[in-house]
């Protein structure tokens, strides 16, 4: 189908795309069965009819001929709502009384982030090839659905972390275009209000990018902290590997559970979590190796900002170079990896809640720069 269309026209490949086969995904057709009822902020009659404004406003108001980050936002624009069908069931019908019951959809970014994820990893073979896609192009999508409602935001450093990463992607401009057909894609209560103040935000926002200093560069002979952002059973050990990190010190709360308590990892586990200072002699460790000023591998999962900040405050303060490393992966196949660990099987529940808590890093302020793994797409 794709070789009527010259290589680089991202923009009639997507259009063709959406409307002749994500129209017919069980991800668009759940959210055109699903109405946000009464919600003042839609009055749409399905969350389909909305996306499809969303994208419709996008593609109009976008180049005739698009560059690889105007494809992207078009992305972000088709699967930013491809969540709230699930986050309804999680939040449940709600009641305030000037709006009487109401459905919820608290938190269907996150959500929509992980689906989005999880849908790239399962098609990476299809859609890579046919729209010239690169590894870490799940990560600028999947980062723009994940920050599509900043509105929130107040604190300046949270507004210059987007800022920077959105200017070392370089998706700036395919971002701000994303937010504003997302509030003008719409049929909401004081809709002109909205439109308006969404205009301002990303008429500030781009100001604040042009003076975000540009990436630092790891300077010669400088320590690096190696970052992996991925749920367990990702392949971190296969990416040690692959990328010849294995001379690296490994920092990993497993190895120090099974070091201080157990070879058994239940054993292990369960008494570091009987152990009241386990978490401060994990930091204790960890700022005994930050002493060597030798490359350092974090193998924990590092899934959650609050979590990994620890690590990079005081990988900063030592002066490391700090590297975040994203494996994306289909839920299927961390739930399959799971299922062939014998006696360190983790329940799928367990697993699913895990896999879906992942937070994108922002580059440049978490993060110094980022490498995206293929390792669990090459045979998607």
């Amino acid at each position: 189908m794709t070789e009527f269309y010259d290589e680089l026209d991202y923009k009639s490949k997507f259009v063709e795309w959406y409307f002749n086969e994500f129209h017919s995904h069980y991800l668009f057709i759940s959210m055109a069965d699903m109405s946000e009822g009464n919600s003042p902020w839609h009055r749409e009659n399905s969350i389909g009819i909305h996306t499809d404004m969303v994208v419709t406003h996008y593609v109009s108001n976008s180049p005739d001929v698009w560059e690889p980050q105007d494809l992207l936002g078009a992305f972000a624009c088709a699967f930013h709502d491809v969540g709230k069908p699930r986050a309804s069931k999680i939040n449940g019908i709600k009641y305030k009384p000037e709006r009487g019951e109401y459905l919820s959809f608290g938190g269907h970014e996150q959500i929509s982030a992980r689906m989005t994820e999880d849908w790239f990893a399962k098609n990476w073979t299809d859609m890579s090839a046919r729209f010239n896609l690169l590894p870490q192009d799940i990560y600028s999508v999947v980062w723009m659905i994940e920050y599509h409602l900043p509105w929130g935001i107040k604190k300046q450093h949270k507004l210059d972390a987007l800022a920077s990463t959105a200017k070392n992607m370089k998706f700036t401009s395919a971002f701000v275009r994303f937010l504003l057909a997302d509030s003008f894609g719409r049929l909401s209560d004081d809709g002109p209000e909205k439109r308006a103040k969404t205009t301002m935000w990303c008429e500030e926002f781009v100001v604040n990018v042009e003076n975000i200093p540009d990436a630092t560069q790891a300077e010669h002979e400088q320590p690096i902290l190696f970052m992996p952002i991925a749920a367990s059973g990702s392949g971190k050990s296969t990416f040690i590997k692959n990328y010849g990190l294995d001379g690296q010190l490994i920092h990993s709360m497993d190895l120090l559970r099974r070091a201080w308590y157990s070879d058994d990892p239940e054993e292990a586990f369960q008494a570091a979590c009987k152990d009241k200072q386990f978490e401060s002699k994990v930091k204790e460790d960890f700022k005994e190796m930050l002493k060597t000023g030798d490359s350092i591998f974090v193998d924990n999962t590092n899934l959650g900002k609050k979590r990994r900040a620890f690590y990079i405050t005081e990988a900063r303060r030592a002066g490391y170079f700090i590297i975040g490393i994203l494996m994306p992966v289909s839920l299927d196949t961390i739930l399959a990896r799971q299922n062939m660990r014998g006696n360190e099987k983790v329940p799928s529940d367990a697993v699913t809640r895990h896999y879906n808590t992942l937070q994108m890093p922002h580059v440049g302020a978490e993060v110094d720069t980022l490498i995206v793994s293929e390792d669990n797409l090459i045979s998607a």
